[in-house]
């Protein structure tokens, strides 16, 4: 802080890649759409949902890679002419960031979590994120030697009130139906077996497309639509004693 003013600007270039995404799985919050329990991914249970359908290793950009994020902070306080007791502080804080792969995923052995079925980010990346908010202090001192400071806040969070797509629904069926190695016609004690070799091997991704096209309601019709956007304005206000 110089002369009332304030101001910080930073630039950070990353890549997130690999096949791992921790152990509150960013995985399974953008296929399912919110899951972050830590320790509880499906691919401790299920080691074949670590391949997409082609059989390959799902390596890829993870789910929260954001290759370029920009972020722009600063403030002025006015004293108001020099008083010691009133000063009113403007803080505005502006992110620009990259958006994050979006992929396809199924519902194949597990009915309750999906798997990816073809690469990751195959759906390419959600729009680019930007977001700015914009927080004013008023403080007012008072007491012997200004030693008591009672503060107003407001504060304005996506002060323009944007509504960016963040991500679209990756799912290609529904959850009641999926395919399954029973719902591939793989029966007996090494069905299980079959349907992991066969995933893991890139032998059922065209018998997996097949079973989905073959029935209307096997197909989910949200595939691809937006699913989640930027939350909306928020207006805080606070008042806060400091002695």
């Amino acid at each position: 802080m110089s002369n009332n003013r304030y101001f910080n600007a930073n630039y950070t270039l990353s890549r997130l890649y690999g096949n791992y995404t921790g152990l509150a799985s960013s995985d399974e919050a953008h296929l399912l759409g919110g899951r972050t329990s830590p320790g509880v991914s499906r691919a401790f249970d299920l080691p074949f949902i670590g391949f997409p359908a082609d059989g390959n290793p799902d390596n890829g950009k993870l789910p929260t890679d954001r290759p370029h994020v920009f972020n722009v902070y600063g403030s002025y306080i006015v004293d108001w002419a020099g008083s010691k007791t009133n000063s009113t502080e403007l803080s505005v804080f502006q992110t620009v960031t990259s958006g994050t792969p979006m992929t396809t995923s199924i519902y194949g052995a597990s009915g309750t979590t999906p798997q990816i079925f073809n690469s990751r980010g195959d759906l390419g990346r959600s729009p680019v994120y930007s977001q700015t908010d914009l927080n004013v202090t008023h403080r007012y001192r008072f007491g012997r030697d200004n030693r008591f400071t009672a503060a107003f806040d407001v504060n304005f969070l996506n002060l323009w009130d944007q509504a960016t797509l963040t991500a679209i629904y990756p799912t290609l069926n529904p959850s009641t139906a999926r395919v399954d190695a029973a719902a591939l016609g793989l029966t007996g004690p090494t069905a299980q077996v079959q349907y992991a070799n066969g995933y893991t091997g890139g032998t059922l991704k065209s018998a997996i497309l097949a079973r989905i096209a073959s029935q209307a309601d096997r197909s989910d019709i949200r595939y691809k639509m937006p699913q989640t956007f930027q939350s909306p304005r928020a207006v805080r206000f606070g008042m806060r004693f400091m002695f």
